[in-house]
């Protein structure tokens, strides 16, 4: 990623997925939380990279970011009383975005993804999770 369309992207996915905690108000999921999920979030600078460990380690697959010039990734940790229920990752690198559903609990939650730029906004559309019955060990 471009150190410019970087830093539009970054801030775009920056700020869809601190919208994360805004839409478990509005999905109306088989079991909804309540309250919602603790959100925790991370951010690596991808110069330095590649990084993983620390903050971004977890139980279900090693979150490692890849160098990107220019880059900055996200990581967001979804929990519920202390158990992981989701986590959303945004790779610069390869422009991924990542959406997992850690939890085999019957529902599911939703990453509006979009970006404000020359005063609009554009929305580039509502991700989830794909839906499983098979459950994370």
């Amino acid at each position: 990623m471009r150190r410019n369309t970087g830093k539009r992207f970054a801030g775009t996915v920056t700020g869809a997925l601190l919208a994360v905690g805004a839409l478990f108000a509005t999905a109306t999921p088989a079991q909804a939380y309540d309250p919602d999920p603790g959100v925790s979030t991370y951010y690596r600078d991808t110069d330095g990279c590649p990084c993983s460990g620390g903050t971004l380690t977890d139980p279900f697959d090693g979150t490692h970011f890849a160098h990107d010039a220019g880059g900055l990734a996200v990581k967001m940790e979804l929990d519920d009383a202390g158990w992981f229920v989701g986590k959303v990752e945004f790779h610069p690198n390869d422009e991924k975005l990542w959406i997992y559903d850690t939890k085999n609990d019957g529902d599911t939650f939703y990453v509006a993804v979009g970006y404000a730029s020359g005063g609009s906004y554009h929305d580039l559309g509502t991700f989830s999770a794909p839906g499983t019955s098979t459950p994370w060990t």
